[in-house]
Parts: structure tokens; sequence; C-alpha cells
């Protein structure tokens, strides 16, 4: 199905093939759906020749499925019948957008959607959103739209183990546990804080 196809695809995107010099295309990319920061054009191989789908012409658009890095080459994803690519179409973007790891969230009265898609448009969006004071049910008005430029990773905390050390003075080791939701994810910076005799650990990503 497309969602699997997305869950184990490390890249997702839209672009228009720019060159075609078998087994190699290269891609303008028009907008990422899954794939932290890539590049605007990207080149390609591992397309099956004998697929229909994969047949790659100048200036086709489509929805690519890539793996490996993309900095330098990216190996298509076959999916069997389905070959390697999509069509471009509001049905499919909307399956990719329900498929990618995209929480909408909100603070202070402010509400930020990541990843929208819109009925008969061809594109994903993120959206930004007021809350109305004292509305009852909540009303939000819009205060910005904008093409998405792609859906970063989140990164998910498995598990966490609290080691203490036979040592003197004593110490303690926390040892957490998880995954990132695409294989883009890294992390940034630990940082500890002691307050009193309380630790707060901040990993960000």
């Amino acid at each position: 199905s497309l969602a699997e196809r997305v869950k184990t695809a490390t890249y997702v995107f839209e672009g228009i093939v720019t060159a075609v010099n078998p087994p190699q295309v290269t891609i303008q990319v028009t907008q990422y759906f899954k794939g932290r920061g890539g590049p605007a054009q990207v080149k390609m191989t591992g397309f099956n020749e004998h697929s229909c789908s994969d047949f790659l012409t100048l200036d086709q658009q489509a929805i690519f499925f890539g793996e490996g890095d993309i900095n330098s080459m990216l190996t298509a994803v076959y999916d069997g019948a389905f070959g390697s690519t999509r069509e471009v179409s509001p049905e499919n973007l909307a399956a990719i957008a329900a498929a990618v790891d995209c929480m909408a969230s909100y603070h202070n009265g402010q509400l930020h959607v990541p990843c929208i898609a819109v009925t008969g448009i061809d594109k994903i969006y993120t959206a930004d959103l007021s809350w109305q004071p004292l509305s009852n049910p909540m009303l939000f008005s819009v205060t910005d739209v904008q093409p998405s430029t792609g859906i970063k990773p989140r990164a998910y905390i498995e598990t966490i183990d609290i080691l203490i050390l036979e040592s003197f003075p004593v110490q303690v080791r926390v040892v957490a546990k998880g995954y990132f939701s695409d294989g883009c994810g890294r992390i940034d910076q630990i940082h500890t804080v002691r307050t009193g005799n309380t630790f707060n650990i901040n990993i960000t990503k």
C-alpha cells in the first residue's frame, strides 16, 4: 500500500525529471514529504526498466520514494506492480499526509498544523491558527498558510533505565533508548541541569 511505502522509504518527495541517463535520473524536487532538508535537486537510480510506471521521461512529474545518501545518489524503493513512483494527485497526497508522522500542536492559544492535504490541490500545506478568546466552542482564525517544506522526523523514547554505579561519590547513569520516525533524525545535544537533588535531562534533535 502507499502508506507502507511511505513508512519504509527514507525519502518521499514530489519532483520533475530534468535528465534521463539510464540507469540514472536527475529530479528537481518541488516538495519533500519525508526527509529533513534535502537538496533541491537529487539523482536516483535503481528503477525497474521492465515496469511501465518506472519508464521515466523528461519533464515527467511524479512522487518518488528513495533510500540511501541523498547528497550523492538515491536508490528507488520498488513496490511490485506500483513500480517506484506514484502519480501526483490529491488522493495520493492525502494518503501520504496521513501516513507520515504529522501531529498538530497547541500552545498558548496558537495552533500549528504541520501538514494539510487539500482536496483538488496537488500540494501539502502547513498552517498556523490563533484561538479567539472567549469563544465557545473554541474558534480559531488562520494567521498563516504556507506550502510545506518537509515533514521533520519525531523522536520517540521507548525505555529509560537509571543505573546507580558502585563508586564514591555515587554516580548515576541514565540510559534512554528510542528511535526516530525516519532515517533522517539524529541527536543534537544532551543538557543536564541540577536543581537541588533533581536532575533535568534535555535531549534535543
